[in-house]
Formats: structure tokens, sequence, C-alpha cells
């Protein structure tokens, strides 16, 4: 079994990518995934000081020229690439999530430095954006973009999970046949486990639990409709108060200015008294 095991990875099993050349280098290909991310993630964070250096000297050299400085000015802040270059970075966490388990806290260190990096450089090189767009309609854009990538990694490593063999040389699936034989010896050997995944499996409880899932859907979509009523309720309050506020001002005002002008014209007139008189 170690001369099939050496020729061929994954108990014999050959894939169509592995061949005699390069069955060493795939012999553990899960490690192999992973060593490509980590590779991918110090590349990126190179490429990024790189072209972050770039910028400074490029801000820097606009500055000094008057000419360049009155023409070009400072860019602004894309809040929509950083969207997308975080959407990127976190398909990029979750994908490598599941070949190395450390991978995240690199991913992370790596973001936080590009923060605080990218921090100080835009307080110095870029100017606040003039549009910006906050509210319910890009939230719900940059939450799809989300789900959009999730989705994405899901169907890679759906692929991943039903397409390939563990490697049986490392990974903590080796000897296995499929990655789910792990799971399934796991729920074998417990009986409540066995338990209820049997009775998840039944018809009865498969529609109660879309049942559930529906009326939860349901729920939050009219806990959000209401929350909406609510705010154009409390805009049109504000509104109202905001005008009898301003007519009180008008009305206190208006009183105002008619007591100081009768009062000056009653002092003209006693004025005139006192000067007939005298």
């Amino acid at each position: 079994s170690s001369g099939i095991n050496a020729e061929w990875p994954s108990g014999g099993r050959k894939e169509p990518w592995q061949t005699k050349d390069n069955t060493l280098l795939f012999n553990c290909w899960e490690d192999y995934i992973a060593s490509q991310l980590y590779q991918l993630v110090i590349v990126d964070f190179i490429v990024f000081c790189i072209t972050l250096l770039i910028a400074d000297l490029k801000s820097l050299f606009v500055s000094r020229i008057s000419f360049c400085r009155e023409r070009l000015g400072k860019p602004e802040f894309d809040i929509a690439t950083e969207i997308l270059d975080l959407v990127h970075k976190q398909m990029i966490w979750w994908s490598g999530f599941y070949f190395s388990p450390l991978f995240p806290v690199l991913s992370v260190i790596e973001v936080i430095a590009i923060f605080y990096l990218k921090k100080t450089s835009s307080l110095r090189n870029v100017i606040s954006p003039k549009t910006v767009v906050l509210n319910h309609q890009s939230t719900f854009t940059i939450n799809c973009l989300f789900l959009i990538s999730l989705l994405v990694v899901f169907v890679f490593m759906g692929l991943v999970i039903f397409n390939f063999h563990p490697s049986t040389t490392c990974g903590p699936f080796r000897g296995d046949t499929k990655f789910s034989d792990s799971f399934s010896r796991v729920i074998d050997q417990s009986v409540v486990q066995k338990y209820i995944l049997d009775n998840i499996k039944t018809t009865s409880v498969f529609v109660i639990l879309i049942i559930l899932i529906v009326l939860l859907i349901y729920y939050y979509r009219s806990l959000a409709t209401s929350r909406k009523v609510t705010i154009v309720l409390l805009e049109n309050q504000v509104r109202e108060e905001v005008t009898e506020r301003e007519y009180i001002m008008e009305h206190v005002i208006g009183s105002a200015t008619r007591e100081k002008v009768s009062a000056e014209s009653s002092k003209r007139k006693r004025k005139r008294r006192v000067s007939k008189i005298l």
C-alpha cells in the first residue's frame, strides 16, 4: 500500500490533475493550496505597500509644484473601491479557512496593518468624497455583495469536498475516502446525534423547518416594514414640530416687535406732551 500511496495520492485513486511529474507536489494538495494562499496574502501586502509608497511620492510631487497642485489637486477617497477590496479579502479568508485554520489570523493581521497604513496616507493625501451615500439602499447593496461572495465560496468548497479525495499523507482527513467520513464516524458513535439526524431526514421535520424559516422571514420582513413606517411617522412629527416652533417664534418675535414699536410711540407722545407743557 505504501508503494501505491507513493505513486498516487488519495489511497491509490488517481485524480485527473495527478501525473507522475506532479504526484510528489500534489501528494498533500491541501497543504499546497494553503501555502499558495499564504503566498497570495504576503504578495498582496507587498504590492499594497509598493502602491501606497508610489501614491505618497506622487502626492508629494504634486504638492511641491503649484501648476500640478492647481490642476490636479488631491484625489477623493473612493468608498466603492475600498468595499470591493474588503469583499475580495473576505473571500480569500473564507476559502483558506478550510485548508489552514490559522490562515484567517494572518489575514486579520494584514487587514489591520493595511487599515492603519491607508489611514495615515489618506489623512495626508486624500480628501473626503463630495457625495457620500449612506442610506438603507447602499447598506442593502453592500450586504448583497457580501452574500454573493459567501455563496461563491460555498460553491468552491462544495466542489472541493464532493469532487476531490483527501490526501493520504497529511491533513485531518487522511486515510478517508471522502471528507464526510470523519463526520459520519462521529455521528455513528453518538446515539443522540444519530437519532437527531435520522429525525431531521424525515419529511415532516423538514416541512416544519421550512415553515419555521418562512415564518422567521415573514416576521423580520414585517418588523422592517413597521420600522420604515415608524421612521416616516417620526419624520412627519419632526417636520410638524419644526413648523410649529417656527410659527411660535415668528409670533413671539412679532409680538415683541409690536410691543417695542408701541413703547417707542408712547414715549414719543409723552415727550410731545412735556414739550407742549413747557
